[in-house]
């Protein structure tokens, strides 16, 4: 019982750190593409992989016409994927999910 507890504690530890260095590649991203780190957009883009431009304007409180030039900056440097559903783009944080596809 004790290996397998010692196993999936382990297995969790190597999945937080590898998200950690998914969160240290957006910082490192935005700093030097948006010459900028806002950290209500880290947390945005950390806890919901795939956030709308809706999602940036709530959390972080800024115009529609800021957040979508971030986003759109973010897209171009190819940290986010932008993906149109319907009438509305996601936006899917590719390091983020390569660590969630590969867990």
């Amino acid at each position: 019982m004790l290996d397998a507890v010692r196993e999936t504690a382990s297995r969790t530890l190597d999945l937080v750190g590898r998200i950690e260095e998914a969160e240290r590649h957006v910082v490192a991203t935005m700093r030097r593409v948006l010459g900028l780190v806002n950290g209500d957009l880290v947390s945005v883009l950390m806890e919901q992989p795939c956030p709308r431009t809706r999602d940036v304007l709530a959390g972080c409180g800024v115009s529609r016409p800021t957040a979508a030039k971030w986003l759109r900056g973010l897209t171009e440097a190819g940290l986010l994927d932008d993906i149109r559903v319907g009438r509305e783009v996601l936006y899917l944080n590719r390091p983020l999910m390569e660590v969630l596809r590969n867990p």
